[in-house]
């Protein structure tokens, strides 16, 4: 179990560094705005922050909606919350 675990967090690393942030064209991961990240039962749930508190709001919802769509095309989730 603790393998495959390791391994779904690579796949939703994977995921999340092709995501990127729109304003300045650098990945989320690359910019370290991935808080955290919570594993349970076929469920992810991500807490980020954004690069700025003047972010507007179309690149944040952006953002939050690229996470929850790539890491749903991922085999064993089936429910994200960003």
């Amino acid at each position: 179990v603790a393998q495959e675990l390791k391994q779904l967090r690579v796949k939703i690393f994977d995921e999340l560094s092709a995501i990127v942030d729109p304003e300045i064209n650098v990945s989320i991961t690359e910019l370290e705005l991935i808080d955290e990240v919570d594993i349970q039962d076929g469920g992810v749930k991500i807490d980020l922050h954004l690069t700025s508190p003047f972010c507007p709001a179309v690149f944040g919802f952006k953002i939050c909606q690229d996470v929850h769509d790539n890491l749903l095309k991922i085999d064993g989730i089936d429910d994200v919350k960003v």
